[in-house]
Parts: structure tokens; sequence; C-alpha cells
């Protein structure tokens, strides 16, 4: 199991921020909210017979990304601006407290500079596949949808569902999973900053994609080339057309910009090697019950989720069955 912690954490930490700062300021929640996540992921019927646990941390965006787009992650999502700015920094320390903590609980906890999460995430898949092994991506971005069309599944932390090869279309209104990367450079994400091509939202890049003949291509998995390809359509069909459609005008005039964003979006090679990350993944740590406890002890624990014994029963499993 790979997980986007920053993710998950994320989720958690803004879920409690208002209660914990209404306590008094002690952010402690988001550490109690994640940790229970983890534990009802494990415990899931979708998630049986899960081994080794990956847990993937940010330390840094990749400096091509920020080339690519400067606008990146400058926008601030909604929820967070719940908090002020001082509290909001604090909120956000319970990130590094969960890395500190999950290693007590027998997940390998990886954090690498200038990569994301989801470079680390996608880094892991890459390794596992390559020794045998069909892992499973833990995250509720959308963007980690990709690593299906590489052999992953992907556990979708806001449906609650497995997105599979075969089941892909139905978790992505139907966007055909080849072309998801497209897709998404398209119609772009206000929340990290990353724009498209203006005036072309979901529906209409949806059609484009349905639309889109790529048989022909060398690989037809290339969304440059599929983005090459497309825009040569979309200039013949200008030709005879007497008035083109905007939303196909603006993606003809962004053209080079959204090759600049499926370069930043892409997530295939934007790690770099991994023979030291496949080392790192074969020294797992073991759960220690002890430190665990004194941890649980030190966060007041016990007062709030109760026995943190009970909390220790799906992680020890994991670890029995790597």
């Amino acid at each position: 199991m790979v997980v986007d912690a920053n993710n998950l954490i994320s989720r958690a930490i803004f879920a409690s921020a208002l209660g914990d700062l209404q306590a008094g300021g002690r952010f402690t929640g988001g550490i109690y909210g994640a940790l229970g996540s983890l534990r009802s992921i494990l415990s899931d019927p979708l998630m049986v017979g899960v081994g080794p646990i990956y847990a993937c941390f940010d330390n840094g965006v990749p400096v091509s990304r920020m080339r690519a787009l400067p606008d990146y992650k400058k926008v601030r999502r909604a929820s967070r601006e719940s908090l002020p700015e001082a509290e909001r920094e604090k909120a956000l320390g319970q990130i590094l407290a969960c890395y500190e903590m999950w290693p007590k609980l027998g997940v390998c906890c990886l954090s690498y500079k200038n990569r994301e999460a989801d470079d680390v995430v996608a880094a892991v898949v890459r390794v596992l596949l390559a020794s045998g092994v069909h892992p499973t991506v833990v995250s509720s971005d959308r963007d980690l949808f990709q690593l299906v069309a590489t052999g992953a599944d992907v556990f979708d932390l806001r449906s609650r569902t497995l997105i599979t090869l075969d089941e892909f279309a139905a978790h992505s209104d139907g966007v055909p999973l080849g072309r998801w990367l497209l897709y998404r450079a398209l119609v772009g994400d206000s929340s990290d900053g990353i724009k498209g091509a203006p005036g072309c939202g979901p529906k209409r890049a949806k059609q484009l994609m349905l639309d889109l003949d790529d048989s022909s291509l060398a690989d037809p998995l290339d969304p440059h080339a599929q983005l090459r390809h497309l825009c040569a359509v979309l200039r013949d069909r200008a030709k005879d057309a007497k008035k083109p459609r905007a939303f196909e005008t603006s993606v003809l005039s962004h053209e080079d910009h959204l090759h600049r964003v499926l370069r930043a979006i892409d997530l295939r090679a934007s790690f770099g090697p991994t023979d030291k990350l496949a080392e790192r993944l074969t020294s797992l740590p073991r759960v220690d019950t002890k430190s665990f406890l004194q941890q649980c002890r030190a966060l007041q624990f016990s007062s709030i989720l109760g026995d943190p014994l009970g909390m220790l029963n799906p992680f020890l499993a994991a670890e029995a069955r790597r």
C-alpha cells in the first residue's frame, strides 16, 4: 500500500483545525484523524491482504515543475483560509508529527528533497511493479489516477472505492484512461494554480478526448503526441468552419502552455533514478508497541480515541503479511 501521506493528513488537519483552535490551539486532531483514517483503510474490505505500507511525504517541489508552472501552488485552498497564518503553520506541523509516529506502526515513511508526495508515490509504484508487486495507491488526488495506466490500483479517499484498470471510466466521468493526462491538462487545476485552456471545461475537454482518434500515433499513450494530433485536427476543423468554436481556438492558442502543463503533471519520470529508493523499500520498520504507547500518552490519545492498543491490530496484521 502506497499512501499519499500529505493528502491524507491534510484532510484530517483541516477537518479538525477549527475545533483545535477553539480548544486552545493545541493542534493534535489531525494526528488522531490521520491515524484513524489509516487504520480504517487497512480494515476496509477492499484492502484486505495489504502487506508493507509506504507513506510518501512532501519535501519541496521539483525545479522543472516550478520552471514550467511559475504559479504552481500559489493559490491557497479555501479550507486553509479558516485559520490565521501563525495557527495554520502550527496545524501543518502535525504532518511532521505523523512522519515521526508512523514508523512506530511499521510504516515506511519516505521524503525526498525537491520532491512532492505525488512524485515519491509514482516512484514507489514504479519500483514495486518492477519487482512483481501489484501496488495500491491511497489518495483523493485525481492526478494520481494516472498511475492506474502503469499497473497500480487507486483507493480513492473521497468515494472509498478502489479504482482499477477495468473500472477506470466509471470513476473518471467516462474519460478514457489513455487520455487522462491530456484531459487534466486541458481543464487545469485551480487549487494548484494550474491553468488549462480557458473556456475548455470538463464537459468540452471530455468530448474532445472521446472524439480523439489516436490510433495512428506511434505511441497512443504519449500525451504530447496526443496534444499535437488534437491541435492538428482542430486546425483542419477551423479551416472548414465559418466560425471556429471559442474553446477549440483556446486550445490552439495555448498549445505551448499545455505542453508545459503535461511535463509538470506527468509523474512517470518526475522522481529520477530509483536505485536508492529500491534499497529503502526493503528496509521496513517493525511495529514498536512500547514507543507507540509512549507517544500516545504524550498526546493524551486515550482521552480522545480510547485504548491505543486497539489501533495496533491492523498494523500488526499488515506486518505479518510482509
